[in-house]
């Protein structure tokens, strides 16, 4: 579970990236003034997809900090339920104080987490399902090469191009491009899977036919 509050005034929409990594069981609270008072529609789907518990808190009147109180107030009521972990997502450096004031007195048993994403927050949650979640960051986080991309891109390219070409006269034409998402799936484990998997992909007799059609193709 995480208790994520998000001082949007501060972040913006930068502060909302991994708001698609929520689950129902999730707290999501935004705090925000009458100067950021719009969102992208694609954070608000994603929240409702998402099922997490969500509250939008609006601040009442200007001031220094004023937003800040309320995040600071809010930590306070989590720590007072129970809970053992709360993210404010920010990139205000007066949220320090908030960390340093349990340790002031004494608390070990409940976790103040500052990120300035929620992505960047998640990872720092503990727990068995908070694991599985960091993995997926984790991997989708990751630096790819445009090259191997772009590589990758033109030979899935030709595949379609050859194979469509070999379908072209042949009754399996109307199944040009399943059968086109299906090589480009498995050909990298070899030609041997691709005629086993045409087999379980489309029965045995028409997987048969249509890897001796496709087979020069791939």
């Amino acid at each position: 579970m995480a208790v994520i509050l998000v001082d949007f005034e501060n972040v913006f929409s930068y502060g909302l990236l991994g708001v698609d990594m929520l689950k129902p069981t999730d707290i999501l609270e935004i705090f925000y003034s009458r100067s950021c008072e719009q969102i992208r529609k694609e954070y608000i789907d994603d929240i409702e997809m998402s099922g997490c518990q969500f509250k939008a808190i609006k601040l009442l009147n200007s001031g220094r900090d004023f937003l800040d109180k309320y995040i600071a107030v809010a930590v306070g009521e989590i720590y007072k339920s129970g809970e053992k972990e709360v993210a404010i997502i920010s990139k205000d450096k007066g949220f320090r104080a908030v960390i340093d004031y349990f340790k002031a007195i004494g608390v070990d048993d409940f976790k103040v987490i500052k990120a300035e994403n929620i992505e960047k927050a998640l990872v720092s949650f503990s727990g068995l399902e908070d694991h599985k979640r960091r993995s997926i960051i984790s991997e989708r986080s990751k630096q790819v090469s445009l090259d191997k991309i772009s590589a990758q891109y033109r030979e899935r390219e030709l595949i379609r191009k050859s194979i469509g070409n070999a379908l072209i006269d042949t009754p399996y034409r109307d199944k040009t491009s399943d059968i086109c998402d299906f090589v480009i799936n498995i050909k990298e484990r070899g030609k041997r899977k691709v005629y086993t998997g045409a087999m379980h992909s489309f029965g045995r007799d028409e997987g048969r036919a249509i890897y001796n059609i496709i087979k020069d193709a791939v």
